[in-house]
């Protein structure tokens, strides 16, 4: 990867910027890859990168530069000259290749990026839905693929890559890594309904938080957000000078607890008959704090959390209550009706007590 002189020519200032693919595309050739087949990839990964973030850009912040007296490209005829060019540099075939043609077919490309550049408010930069995009993909590599409950072989390893060498050139910031990872595991879990997965959400979940209340007394103080940052750069474990938190990464966070609060609040709403799918009582405990530590992670308070607890034991208890005296038929009179329902409300408390209930101390200690 490096140009007639022997030098790289990226620089570290280029984080989650577009000028990064367009300058690979120009240096990087087949012979740094051990198949042709492998560059292709390489390359087409590259293009569309380049090309869909431009055409999002073209899309969401198109600005006509003024001419004097000239007229100026329209934003088609420029998403189409950058069409053309890459065109010119999708060769298939080792046997096509001139790397004259392709050098200059990708001066080309950079000339009309360039040129739309001007023409966008985002300019080079990565928009931020890509970056989380990003993020997200490359987290659920972490999983195997054939036991998708499980991590691969040096999963270690590979966290530490993402986070001290690309989610720098991304613009990732730890707030977005966290709750990314946080998101991947909970998405794995609803995929996988490994009861080992819930844990694992959950200690993620009980981090953001607490990096969610460090946040808020910073800000109470009259401190910037860049606390909250450090935190959460330390607890991700990347390496100094991590991209600075957005008002976008706390929304996000503040999204992925919303999406689980929602998933896991449904089915604690009837557990009685919906958590059978995910665990039964033996991961109830931990689905009830992910959805606690979720909810803190939004701001909201221990008492907010309780009370949405309860709420959702009431539900349930409603519901397989309703359910049982259906089951038990109509009954020919008051009195065998109020021994019917006597008798399914004793059965049901007592299910309450000695399968139930205790899933729910960790926030509710009456329980």
């Amino acid at each position: 990867m490096r140009d007639a002189t022997g030098s790289l020519p990226v620089s570290e200032l280029w984080t989650a910027n577009l000028e990064l693919p367009v300058c690979l595309l120009g240096v990087v050739l087949p012979k740094d890859f051990n198949r042709f087949r492998s560059f292709v990839v390489w390359r087409d990964t590259l293009s569309h990168v380049l090309l869909s973030t431009l055409a999002a850009s073209v899309r969401d912040g198109w600005q006509q530069q003024q001419s004097d007296g000239c007229s100026t490209p329209t934003a088609q005829q420029l998403m189409a000259r950058l069409k053309a060019s890459l065109r010119r540099c999708d060769v298939r075939d080792a046997d096509d290749f001139d790397e004259e043609e392709y050098r200059a077919a990708s001066r080309a490309t950079g000339e009309h990026a360039s040129a739309i550049i001007q023409c966008v408010s985002a300019g080079w930069s990565f928009p931020w839905g890509l970056r989380v995009r990003l993020c997200e993909m490359l987290l659920r590599g972490v999983f195997d693929s054939l036991d998708e409950a499980s991590y691969i072989d040096g999963a270690d390893a590979y966290l530490q890559l993402l986070q001290t060498r690309l989610w720098p050139l991304l613009g990732v910031s730890p707030s977005m890594h966290n709750a990314g990872f946080a998101w991947v595991h909970f998405r794995q879990f609803v995929v996988t309904r490994h009861p080992g997965l819930v844990a694992k959400t959950k200690a993620l979940l009980k981090r953001l938080a607490l990096l969610a209340r460090q946040s808020s007394r910073g800000s109470s103080a009259g401190g910037s957000s860049g606390g909250a940052g450090a935190a959460a750069s330390n607890a991700a474990g990347g390496g100094s000078g991590p991209p600075a938190d957005s008002t976008e990464d706390a929304a996000f966070t503040r999204e992925v607890g919303a999406a689980v609060i929602d998933w896991i609040a449904e089915r604690l709403s009837d557990y009685h008959a919906r958590l059978s799918g995910v665990g039964g009582p033996e991961v109830l405990p931990s689905l009830v704090d992910v959805m606690a530590f979720a909810a803190l992670s939004r701001g909201a308070s221990q008492g907010e959390v309780a009370d949405m607890v309860a709420a959702a034991v009431r539900s349930s208890v409603e519901k397989e209550l309703q359910r049982r005296l259906a089951a038990a038929g109509e009954p020919e009179d008051d009195a065998e009706a109020c021994s019917s329902m006597c008798s399914v409300v004793k059965d049901l408390a007592r299910e309450q007590m000695h399968t139930w209930a205790s899933g729910f101390t960790g926030q509710l200690p009456d329980a």
